[in-house]
């Protein structure tokens, strides 16, 4: 770690509105920055390839994790490989100005901007989990672990109109790091990017409540799309068209399971179906 870090004693401080803006979707996410917070993302997104760029880190933390402060320095990139719009390098911010960049309740400490890697992996997945209107963030985020768990990594995360972005603060928080090893990917019309996979291949099923074939009676092994619809709504009329349908059995008194828990258990399934096939 640099002996001597620059210093930030003031919320106005440029460091803090670079990463205040990037918070609120502004700079850097044009380049999918991101930004995590406390070691344990830190530790996820380095170990993902993910690059850092911006490390913001009180005294007592840049002591408390030497070591990976450390790490996170060495891998700082180029500046070719560094959006214009962020601040570079360690910066040390005081306790109270730490707190204004916080998103968490009981900050750590430390904070690090990241960039994704320049190169992606190309091959098609097996598995993509396409959400539809999704906006909770938790659970965006708790798919995304969902589905680096059963998927495995580079597993797709195809994100339609109107869902959290899985890269925010609290979908971030909630997947645990897990979508650092996803592959993202934002669409402006879900439908036709759906009629796209099938026209590759794709078996596209949609969770939906009630008239969809059984979850354990479903053939999930092979290339797989699964649609996961908004909180109130469900899945849409247009998604809806070009997917079969998914139901989960529930004999008790349930309506229906929130896109956190009925998405869970349809990756679990395709994880045994692909597992046993």
């Amino acid at each position: 770690m640099a002996e001597h870090p620059r210093g930030v004693s003031s919320r106005r401080h440029p460091v803090v509105t670079a990463v205040l803006a990037l918070r609120r979707g502004g700079p850097g996410r044009a380049d999918g920055a991101c930004l995590a917070e406390g070691p344990h993302l830190a530790e996820e997104g380095l170990a993902a390839g993910w690059l850092p760029v911006l490390i913001c880190a009180t005294p007592r933390a840049a002591r408390r994790h030497a070591s990976l402060v450390r790490i996170l320095e060495r891998a700082l990139p180029e500046p070719a490989r560094h959006p214009q719009d962020l601040p570079r390098g360690l910066w040390s911010l005081s306790d109270a100005v730490f707190a204004a960049i916080s998103a968490t309740v009981a900050p750590q400490g430390l904070a690090v901007v990241f960039v994704p890697p320049a190169t992606r992996t190309p091959a098609r997945p097996p598995l993509v989990l396409a959400l539809d209107g999704v906006q909770d963030p938790g659970n965006v985020g708790t798919l995304a672990r969902a589905l680096l768990a059963f998927g495995g990594a580079g597993s797709a995360l195809l994100l339609g109109p109107g869902s959290a972005d899985p890269m925010g603060d609290k979908a971030l928080r909630a997947s645990a790091g897990a979508a650092f090893r996803l592959r993202l990917e934002r669409v402006h019309d879900l439908a036709d990017s759906l009629r796209g996979l099938a026209a590759q291949g794709q078996r596209l099923w949609a969770l939906v409540p009630h008239g969809g074939v059984p979850l354990s009676e479903a053939p999930l092994a092979g290339s797989t799309v699964l649609v996961v619809g908004g909180e109130g709504q469900g899945v849409s009329p247009a998604v809806r068209s070009v997917c079969a349908g998914l139901s989960i059995p529930m004999p008790g008194p349930i309506e229906s399971l929130n896109a956190a828990q009925a998405g869970t258990l349809a990756l679990y399934a395709f994880c045994q179906a692909t597992r046993s096939h």
